[in-house]
């Protein structure tokens, strides 16, 4: 009797810090254990709590016990708390909930999840968001323009995890109100809202990977009121196995409501269309209508040698419009389906949510050809046989591989030009 009930005290353990294998379990589409994130004492058993980790997985305390951090949080700052759970030292295959992996000048970033792999940072600071997080080696890109987001007005060296997302999950939906609602308060978060889980029996479903949602505004910038998030959380449903390769079945991850797009512009307005943005300056269209779905369709590959890239990808996603139910949402788009012109295009598809092998958070090259053919004739990511190099964004083979989630150069075919083509056609 004794054994039985210690497996149960066990699983019910496991479940509650998230280690059960279901990626949601600890966070549960909303706060999680106050004391997994912040330490009165910064102390637990006599040892420090708040430590500093090198590239190499050395760690050193960076406070002394009895001297907690800013907020009483674990780490030093926000991003650095977050990275206690969502970092791994030196992991070398995918992770589920883990967005950084210590890639450096040698190692490749190894983590595939949709949003990206922060450890693409070390390779260069415009390779993703720039978040601050000190324990982790990871600073403000210092590059940008009057140091704030590119057209935008957010200080870079404000830049954290809890801007985007919010570490105690208040943004939820209630099973009472219409699809699509937000509130920050009502009925208990009962589940997460990034699996395709409706809201029901009297209990709420928290916003997509807790993002912050119309007016939020994390704490450390309470000062600053008109940076607040201007829009609602995008809705968007993940397969709950979302960190993985791609290099034979994509992870797809199905957005909705069309409000991918005007949620980043809440940091980035005048990265938006001159006809939102007030500035006259023509951009990219974005949650627009796909005028282009037939090109995106029927588009498998500029090279001679064929391909087999038709139909939808994840490498280029677009957003399911108006579609405000998550089981709706869930497993609306496929591998290789078709699109519509109701769908739309949208930030993410071109972006990755937090970092990318590519320059500026790309999915994919834009100003090169992807594939190059090798003195064989064979389709390779290589500059040519022997080469170490490839001549793809300055990336070598592996890292350039890497940075397209493992997919096979032969999935497109020698003489593959960008992949702006995939709506454009204009090879």
């Amino acid at each position: 009797m004794k054994l039985k009930i210690s497996i149960i005290v066990i699983a019910v353990a496991l479940a509650a810090f998230g280690l059960s294998g279901v990626a949601f379990a600890f966070h549960g589409g909303g706060v999680a254990s106050c004391e997994s994130c912040h330490t009165m004492h910064n102390s637990k058993d006599g040892a420090v709590m708040s430590r500093t980790t090198t590239t190499s997985g050395v760690q050193a305390a960076n406070l002394a016990v009895g001297q907690a951090g800013a907020y009483l949080l674990q780490g030093t700052d926000q991003s650095s708390t977050c990275l206690n759970c969502h970092g791994a030292l030196n992991k070398t295959t995918a992770g589920s909930y883990t967005v950084l992996s210590y890639g450096n000048a040698v190692t490749i970033p190894s983590q595939r999840s949709p949003g990206g792999d922060f450890g693409w940072l070390r390779k260069g600071s415009k390779k993703g968001h720039s978040i601050v997080a000190a324990d982790y080696l990871l600073g403000a890109e210092t590059t940008k323009a009057g140091n704030v987001a590119p057209g935008g007005t957010y200080p870079v060296g404000s830049l954290h995890c809890s801007s985007c997302h919010d570490p105690h999950g208040k943004y939820r939906r209630l099973s009472t109100a219409p699809a699509g609602d937000y509130v920050t308060s009502g009925e208990a978060i009962g589940g997460s809202g990034s699996y395709g889980v409706d809201p029901t029996n009297g209990e709420a479903v928290g916003a997509y990977r807790l993002l912050g949602g119309m007016d939020y505004l994390p704490k450390s910038m309470e000062g600053f009121p008109a940076l607040a998030l201007s829009a609602q959380p995008m809705m968007a449903a993940a397969p709950s196995t979302y960190n993985k390769t791609e290099a034979v079945t994509d992870v797809v991850v199905n957005y909705g409501d069309s409000s991918a797009g005007a949620w980043c512009a809440s940091c980035h307005p005048k990265m938006h269309n001159s006809s939102t943005n007030g500035t006259g300056v023509t951009v990219h269209p974005n949650d627009a209508l796909m005028t282009l779905f037939g090109n995106y369709n029927s588009y498998s590959s500029s090279g001679k040698t064929g391909g087999t890239f038709a139909g939808y990808t994840s490498l280029i996603p677009v957003a399911y419009d108006n579609i405000k139910q998550n089981s709706l949402l869930a497993g609306h788009f496929t591998q290789g389906g078709s699109i519509t012109g109701s769908d739309k295009v949208m930030c993410l598809s071109c972006h990755r949510a937090h970092a990318s092998g590519i320059d500026y958070m790309l999915r994919f090259p834009s100003v090169e050809e992807m594939v190059l053919e090798d003195a064989g004739g064979l389709p390779t990511y290589s500059k040519g046989a022997g080469s170490s190099m490839s001549t793809v964004s300055g990336l070598s083979v592996a890292e350039l591989t890497a940075a397209l989630y493992d997919r096979p150069a032969s999935l497109w075919g020698g003489g593959q030009r960008t992949l702006c083509n995939k709506c454009h056609a204009k090879d």
